[in-house]
């Protein structure tokens, strides 16, 4: 089986999402493969935030707190002095989002505005033409699917499943990320035992420990 499109994306994370949006927006025939599937993208991370002034400058559609992707909506933060003295309210205009349910009201709009989205499809391969890349060989539900596109792009993470595929003389490069070249971000979620009792308040940050009380989805939790 050959598909055909302008331009192929593998991975529909926040980067792949927000290009293949912007892409299809400017006329192009757009096809994203992703290889988890459409409730599960983004599992990984749960819980990010936004800078509330760039959602509008990004035209993503506005979030209402209540609604499954949005935790809270918030104008300032406190941090504390790497001495613990001293609480310092900041202003900070911050949207916290649960990424999974957002990508997934962001898949509606961009299906809604023509890009083609395909879950549950692996790569395998890129296709070269006379030392081009014209395309890829994907796999979904055991079935072979080549894309051929003017352009692919590699939105896969820190895997870069593109890029380290590419010919050691393709004249990019190519090497893999090893656990020592990434940046390591440890989420997890509290529950206070005595919520009446005092403790730092969500979006709390600790200088001294690089430590952030985030707010989130469970009640009396962090």
């Amino acid at each position: 089986m050959v598909e055909k499109c302008d331009i192929l994306v593998v991975g529909a994370g926040t980067a792949g999402m927000y290009l293949s949006w912007l892409l299809s927006k400017k006329g192009y025939s757009v096809v994203t493969i992703e290889k988890d599937e459409r409730e599960k993208v983004g599992k990984r991370l749960d819980v990010i935030h936004f800078e509330t002034d760039r959602i509008k400058n990004a035209g993503i559609p506005p979030f209402k707190v209540g609604d499954p992707d949005c935790i809270e909506i918030r104008e300032q933060s406190t941090q504390v002095t790497t001495d613990f003295t001293t609480e310092v309210k900041i202003r900070a205009l911050q949207t916290i989002v649960r990424l999974t349910p957002f990508l997934n009201r962001m898949y509606k709009v961009l299906e809604a505005d023509g890009v083609k989205l395909v879950f549950s499809c692996k790569f395998l391969e890129l296709v070269f033409n006379d030392g081009k890349i014209v395309g890829v060989l994907a796999e979904k539900k055991g079935e072979i699917i080549e894309y051929h596109a003017r352009l692919v792009v590699d939105a896969s993470g820190t895997g870069a499943v593109i890029r380290t595929s590419l010919p050691q003389d393709y004249g990019i490069e190519n090497f893999k990320l090893d656990p020592s070249s990434v940046m390591y971000v440890l989420l997890q979620y509290i529950k206070w035992i005595n919520p009446e009792e005092k403790h730092p308040l969500p979006d709390t940050g600790y200088q001294y420990y690089l430590l952030w009380f985030g707010p989130c989805q469970i009640e009396n939790g962090a």
